[in-house]
């Protein structure tokens, strides 16, 4: 069951200031909980408006230089959906905030180069300045609705500030070199710059509950400065009559050089950050990346052709858990053609990834939240041994008839994590499985039809710890530690009490899985000698389960069959009519339909009372109801000096 309206409790919707009376919240039928009291429904959209042009001049009148410009403005308005904690932590439930949205971007590039047989370059600037009219919400926060002191007041969240992007690069290519080589080249750097202040107080979550404590900022604004420089070299070369290469290497190089803000708040005034007391320091991710590798062809014969590659790949970044990265990746591709109506490709390839691991020893002892980071592998850096394979056939059987088919495997396993230290939370392992084929029929300068199939089978298998009651509360003293029991020896398994903490502190393991797939159809037809009709017509789905099992077995009695299940038909008709050489007139209908399921919105509520002491959470619907019908008419002019 699904709500029929988007709704919140809040005034001042679209505004930067939302407040509501929580004094109250269970006041009879019309109290704050009753969500038929809310304010009339309202829409979560964006509009976005983009206005630009684009002029060049090339082998006009300076050939071979040219000369490109390009500018445009975009300006987004609308309401976006924000979420925060109610008081100072999710443990007290949370709500969902009307954001509102009026930003404006306005772009403008031009670039210059020389371009001849030989070798072409070039030289491109672009400056962005981004603008906000709302940089920070404010909102009534739930959790002080009811206090004696201070009720009522004021939240703060940030939103997107203004900030200011200017970039050059410059490219280029020597051809015509010994060997029939091509060295091709690019570098780039840009800064990214805003100003913010800093929140001098915040609402505190001690006795004294809805009064401001002060933050204690070492610094009054936040001067944020990201330098990002690139470097780009390859270099394709043809020795031998069967044989080809191509040497490349990549730098990417980002610096966060903003200034480091330290938040010293008074002790006893209820602030913290990351679960501890006393000061934190804003934290500033910056990495450096260089990739290379070699990559060679070799034609046995008219028929068969093999290629091979190997890619290195170095990471460093000032990340806690894997400070350095290697990978590893090898792949091998034949490519056949014996049968003039029959094309194969086969290829494989293996990737090693391995990280340092820097938090073997995180935390004194399992009481501790940092003690957890032992066991904790973020599986988009984490160990991986990859094994990839994919199949590509083409056919022509008969004349204007084309035939494809594609497969892809690829495996990953994440077993081999975190220095030997067990259990593991993450990612442990997944797979992916897809097949695509098509047909085509006719020919392209009268009429032709394509038809196409596709279906992927994902799986991923995950470890995971719940953690509801800490070590003061709970018979088990190390909540951290994943290797302790869900419950005291002799007690079996049970849901959680959180009276006395039994069982609330316990691994659980997920395995996902899902199954998408999609058919279309498509056509060209060259209706007129300037004028072609392009339509299509697709039908989409995805399929997704979860089987979950916890430790203390207080998990689902059956696997959720209904996880973001959707489906989509989309249909689209187009005309393109080339009036003269230099204009082009574009025309069309687009047709979406999309509807959405999914179990973790059945018996939505706006209201979602506790499961155990805490707070109250309030929604607004915004996710509750996602299924849609569009009807768009677009139309271009194109115009080529």
């Amino acid at each position: 069951m699904r709500p029929n309206k988007t709704t919140s409790p809040y005034s001042g919707i679209g505004s930067s200031t939302l407040t509501a009376n929580f004094r109250n919240p269970n006041a009879g039928p019309t109290g704050i909980q009753n969500s038929a009291t809310w304010n009339d429904s309202f829409n979560f959209e964006k509009n976005i408006q983009n206005i630009g042009g684009m002029i060049e001049f090339s082998n006009i009148y300076v050939s071979p230089w040219f000369v490109r410009a390009d500018a445009n403005e975009v300006r987004t308005t609308g309401i976006n959906v924000a979420s925060a904690s109610n008081g100072t932590s999710p443990g007290n439930g949370f709500i969902q905030l009307p954001a509102p949205m009026d930003y404006v971007t306005k772009n403008w590039a031009v670039e210059a180069g020389y371009a001849v047989k030989e070798g072409n370059f070039g030289v491109n600037f672009l400056k962005s300045t981004f603008t906000n009219e709302n940089q920070i919400l404010k909102w009534t926060n739930p959790f002080f609705g009811a206090t004696g002191v201070g009720f009522n007041q004021l939240d703060y969240t940030t939103l997107p500030p203004d900030n200011d992007l200017w970039k050059l690069s410059a490219n280029g290519a020597l051809r015509s070199l010994p060997w029939g080589s091509t060295l091709a080249g690019r570098i780039t750097y840009s800064e990214l710059t805003n100003n913010v202040g800093a929140l001098g107080a915040m609402l505190s979550g001690t006795a004294a509950a809805g009064a401001y404590a002060a933050t204690n900022p070492s610094e009054n604004s936040f001067n944020g400065k990201i330098k990002n420089t690139t470097v780009t070299v390859s270099l394709t070369s043809n020795p031998m009559q069967a044989l080809d290469t191509r040497l490349y290497y990549y730098y990417y190089d980002k610096k966060n050089q903003s200034n480091e803000i330290t938040y010293n708040p008074a002790p006893g005034s209820g602030l913290q950050c990351a679960g501890q007391t006393g000061p934190c320091t804003t934290e500033l991710f910056s990495y450096t990346k260089n990739n290379g590798g070699a990559e060679a062809g070799y034609r046995f014969n008219a028929a068969n052709r093999l290629v091979g590659v190997i890619d290195y790949l170095y990471m460093t970044q000032n990340r806690p858990d894997y400070p350095n990265t290697t990978q590893w990746n090898y792949g091998l591709e034949w490519r056949n053609n014996s049968l003039d109506w029959l094309g194969a490709r086969l290829g494989a390839s293996y990737i090693v990834r391995r990280s340092d691991f820097a938090l073997a020893a995180a935390g004194p002892t399992a009481a501790d939240p940092p003690y957890l980071d032992r066991f904790i592998a973020r599986y988009d850096l984490s160990n991986v041994n990859q094994t990839r394979l994919k199949l590509v056939l083409d056919s022509s059987p008969v004349a204007l008839l084309d035939l494809g088919f594609e497969g892809y495997w690829k495996w990953n396993n994440y077993k081999d994590n975190n220095f030997g230290i067990q259990p593991v939370i993450g990612r442990k392992y997944d797979q992916r499985q897809e097949y695509y084929a098509s047909a085509s029929y006719g020919d392209q300068n009268i009429f032709r039809v394509t038809v196409f199939g596709d279906v992927e089978f994902i799986q991923y298998d995950s470890y995971h710890r719940n953690i509801s009651v800490l070590a003061a509360n709970a018979p088990n003293p190390a909540p951290y530690n994943p290797n302790s029991p869900p419950s005291p020896p002799g007690v079996p398994p049970t849901p959680c009490v959180p009276a006395t903490g039994a069982n609330c502190n316990y691994n659980w393991s997920a395995i996902n899985k899902d199954l998408n797939w999609a058919v279309g159809l498509g056509s060209d037809w060259k209706a007129m000698e300037r004028l072609t009709v392009k339509g299509s017509a697709i039908w989409s789905r995805t399929q997704g389960d979860a089987d979950i099992a916890s430790q203390n077995s207080y998990g689902l009695p059956f696997p959720i069959r209904s996880y973001d299940t959707s489906s989509k038909i989309t249909l689209n008709l187009k005309g393109v009519y080339l009036y003269t050489k230099n204009w082009e007139f574009t025309g069309g209908y687009a047709y979406e339909h999309y509807r959405y399921a999914d179990d973790q919105y059945n018996l939505y509520a706006y209201v979602v009372p506790p499961l155990t002491g805490g707070q109250t959470s309030y929604l607004t619907g915004a996710y509750a109801y996602p299924n849609y019908s569009a009807n768009i008419v677009y139309a271009s002019v194109k115009y080529k000096f």
